[in-house]
């Protein structure tokens, strides 16, 4: 993808706007693979054997099936024209059409020594020279590798390598010609490198020797992987766009691979951008992985954001390498931080094989060492992977402990936000809450408060929290919470209207259109809701018909302004929650 952001292009309309014709997804950005399409059908037409659903299209519409998934996805890629691809949109058995996106491996090269593994297993510095992990390292556990191949004489997987899929057309998943395969497959479970020593790995080969391949070998990997697993199971996908993309259809099939039990950790991105405009960075159920350095700070390079779970070590780690069967390589890149946390997951599902991806997600989220990490923004969380509390002999059982929360004031009308914090105990953690405000509700998984207040009031609320062990331990902490009548200030912006409605956190809305005659300076204004972090993009349609963005107002405040100097031509406004939700007005003038 060529421009940011490009969130669910043309699939958000602002509140209030009626919706599009159908239209091919994510076709305005001019990115996709030239003529190759995914085409996703609605559930009442998969109701029917897909083939031949897709053949039916296919000879009403024109252009060729290629593949067709029935697991991962319901629906079919294809070859299409343009117009082809816009009559398969239109057809009444279509729930979208998108073009084919370029993805490509997430990882830099250098050359120092290795210590991601020494890292993860203690909570603080200096590094003690060692790796502390279960006894039974993964065995039994199946890694699914989705990358470039894994060079599969290579003496990190001797005696540990399953069967294993290969999307490129090779034929051979397991030969490597880029390395970063058989590097990450390396961090994620080699024998002298790897977390999870004892698991075995499977390779899943999409990319070519470019390190790029395209987004439907994406959805042919989840497919065969939900159709061939031997589970337990977790993947690691340390692939991406290298600009904002939008791919429903991988996020829908991310989504369906984790509801039947396989755990997903990906790669945030070296985009130094906001993972959440990413997919499948953006889907929640997925964990989320960004890159920290060996000082425990942020990689300049890492993508953000609050569709992070964790960080880990990715900077000048040292794993297998594809040009030999002893070959090593130092690397750096989310790839490599993913692959720690991969690992991790399976150290875990080695001890408890039963444990779900929601429990690996709230154990590695909720033991990971907190306010050690420096060089994030506001949304990112500040938790680094601890493997620590997989080592029984290592620590001291203890209590579980609920962090102390401060009285709380909000306003009715203003969405909250608020997370609960424990330690300690054995997670995974029940949380419940009593007295809260109306409108507001706790996750019995994460602690996380959330919702919109909707009366004025002050409220004793005390949550509580309760861990797995047996017996159970709990914690309890009460405090004050008003709420204060709405006292919204009049807007700000001046100009006219184009876009207004309400987000939810994570979401966006995109403008009708509007056109400058001539030359002249375009002032975009966004009032967003107090607490939140709305930002504002103003983008200008090409003669090609792409879109680009021109100008924007990326700040941390709910509110943005800035001006443009234009030329003659047609623009719109795209409105982007980065934190929290709410009402928002944008204006252009």
């Amino acid at each position: 993808m060529l421009f940011a952001p490009s969130i669910a292009n043309a699939t958000t309309s602002p509140v209030g706007t009626p919706a599009s014709a159908p239209a091919v997804v994510g076709a305005q950005t001019g990115t996709g693979v030239d003529g190759e399409y995914v085409v996703v059908l609605k559930p009442e037409a998969a109701a029917a054997a897909n083939e031949g659903v897709a053949d039916s299209i296919s000879d009403a519409a024109g252009g060729e099936v290629t593949e067709v998934f029935d697991t991962a996805i319901d629906g079919y890629s294809a070859t299409l024209t343009a117009a082809e691809a816009s009559a398969v949109a239109a057809d009444p058995r279509v729930q979208s059409v998108e073009p084919v996106q370029t993805m490509v491996a997430l990882a830099e090269q250098v050359s120092p020594p290795n210590w991601g593994d020494d890292r993860i297993d203690q909570r603080a510095f200096p590094l003690d020279g060692r790796f502390v992990y279960p006894d039974s390292a993964g065995a039994g556990v199946h890694v699914y590798v989705i990358d470039s191949g894994i060079r599969g004489t290579h003496s990190e997987f001797a005696g540990r390598l399953g069967n294993g899929f290969d999307a490129t057309g090779a034929g051979q998943p397991y030969q490597d010609c880029n390395g970063h395969g058989t590097h990450v497959a390396g961090t994620a479970a080699g024998t002298t490198y790897g977390v999870a020593k004892k698991a075995t790995v499977h390779s899943v080969r999409i990319l070519g020797c470019n390190g790029k391949g395209p987004s439907d070998a994406s959805l042919a990997a989840i497919e065969w992987i939900m159709e061939n697993a031997q589970r337990p199971a977790v993947v690691n996908y340390s692939i991406g766009c290298l600009t904002a993309c939008s791919y429903p259809a991988l996020d829908e099939a991310v989504k369906n691979l984790i509801a039947s039990g396989i755990s997903w950790v990906q790669a945030a991105g070296n985009s130094n951008d906001n993972a959440c405009l990413y997919s499948p960075q953006r889907v929640p159920e997925a964990v989320t992985v960004g890159n920290s350095t060996r000082q425990d700070v942020k990689n300049s390079t890492s993508s953000y954001g609050s569709c992070l779970d964790l960080w880990a070590p990715g900077t000048d780690i040292i794993s297998s390498f594809h040009t030999s069967d002893t070959a090593t390589k130092s690397l750096s890149g989310t790839s490599m931080a993913s692959p720690h946390v991969a690992g991790s997951a399976a150290l875990m599902l080695g001890e408890t094989p039963s444990v779900t991806p929601a429990q690996i997600t709230q154990a590695l989220v909720g033991n990971a060492t907190t306010g050690v990490l420096s060089g994030l923004d506001g949304a990112s969380p500040s938790r680094l992977l601890y493997t620590g509390f997989l080592n029984p002999t290592t620590t001291t059982p203890t209590a579980v402990d609920l962090a102390a929360i401060p009285d709380q004031t909000s306003t009715v009308g203003t969405a909250v936000d608020l997370a609960v914090t424990a330690t300690g105990g054995t997670a995974p953690y029940t949380y419940s809450a009593s007295g809260l405000p109306a409108g507001l509700s706790i996750s019995a998984t994460t602690g996380r408060i959330t919702g919109t207040p909707t009366t004025a009031a002050t409220s004793s609320v005390t949550v509580t929290v309760r861990d797995a062990a047996s017996p159970a331990t709990q914690d309890s902490v009460t405090f004050s919470w008003k709420v204060n009548a709405s006292t919204t200030p009049p807007s700000t912006c001046t100009g006219t209207s184009v876009s207004s409605g309400t987000l939810a956190s994570g979401a966006q809305a995109i403008s009708a259109t509007f056109s400058r005659t001539a030359a002249g300076t375009i002032e975009v204004c966004l009032d967003g809701p107090t607490g939140a972090d709305f930002d504002a993009y103003l983008q200008k349609r090409s003669s090609s018909g792409t879109w680009t963005t021109v100008a924007r107002g990326i700040t941390t405040a709910p509110d943005e302004k800035f001006s443009y100097s234009a030329t003659a031509g047609t623009y719109r406004v795209v409105v982007v929650s980065d934190s929290g939700s709410g009402a928002y007005t944008a204006t252009v003038k």
